[in-house]
């Protein structure tokens, strides 16, 4: 399985709702996110790619955890480039991620050799990745609410072919000052293009602080039986199962 972990290290002070610009701080939370990759995940091949432009070759604990990742029988690759600075200071943080992926496409012929890969944003982790069904398997996978109209992107699955064909180039369509982010820009498209997508057998507990608020994520997930029945079941894998969902919402939930 194929992970991609985005991050700009030297954000400077331009970029619009970013709570921690220290680079050296940045920089560890990084590396605290790729070591979690290589020793608590089953992914094999790991993707770290920094559009700050950051010399990660003068980064003496970036060639450790490659032999760290040798070790465990993983590969890990690490990229920097410069994205559009400027782009990213008028349309907001998920322009720069949706750059660094699509530069990841024409550039690593490792990320092309795959069918899907799965994507989470640098600095974060995940309490209970080894309790979540993860897998080869050809599918376009969220964390989303059915009375919304947006998708998580902090962590997702997504099918190369539709990457390629509907996603590669739609981060041009995120103006954070029009409310239009890049969570709305791909649910926007999964449901324009009708495209099968499903949620996550579990809620994910993440680790790490939040870019944009500097609040710590904490909380832990101690599923309910009906929640988790409903996450594994067809209700949140196909349009019908989740219009049921959102009608059943629509009686319970006073709005």
């Amino acid at each position: 399985m194929l992970l991609i972990i985005t991050a700009c290290i030297s954000v400077g002070r331009e970029i619009p709702c970013v709570s921690i610009c220290n680079s050296s701080d940045r920089l560890q939370d990084y590396l605290k996110t790729i070591y979690w990759a290589i020793v608590e995940t089953n992914f094999s091949d790991i993707l770290f790619c920094d559009n700050s432009d950051f010399d990660l070759d003068a980064v003496n604990e970036m060639r450790l955890l490659k032999e760290q990742a040798q070790q465990n029988q993983k590969n890990l690759e690490y990229y920097h480039f410069q994205g559009n600075v400027k782009a990213v200071q008028a349309k907001g943080k998920g322009y720069g991620e949706g750059e660094i992926i699509s530069w990841l496409y024409d550039n690593c012929l490792t990320m092309r050799t795959y069918q899907c890969y799965y994507k989470i944003t640098g600095r974060l982790t995940i309490n209970n990745i080894q309790q979540i069904s993860l897998s080869e398997k050809v599918e376009n996978t969220f964390i989303f609410d059915v009375g919304s109209k947006c998708v998580d992107t902090r962590f997702y699955k997504l099918s190369m072919k539709d990457y390629k064909t509907f996603f590669k180039g739609i981060y041009k369509d995120v103006d954070d000052t029009h409310n239009m982010f890049l969570e709305h820009v791909y649910y926007r498209t999964l449901v324009s293009q009708r495209l099968a997508f499903g949620r996550f057998d579990r809620s994910l507990e993440f680790r790490g602080k939040s870019g944009t608020t500097g609040v710590a994520y904490c909380t832990v997930y101690n599923e309910s039986l009906l929640f988790g029945l409903a996450y594994k079941s067809f209700l949140y894998r196909t349009y019908f199962g989740r219009w049921i969902l959102g009608y059943i919402r629509r009686i319970v939930v006073r709005e």
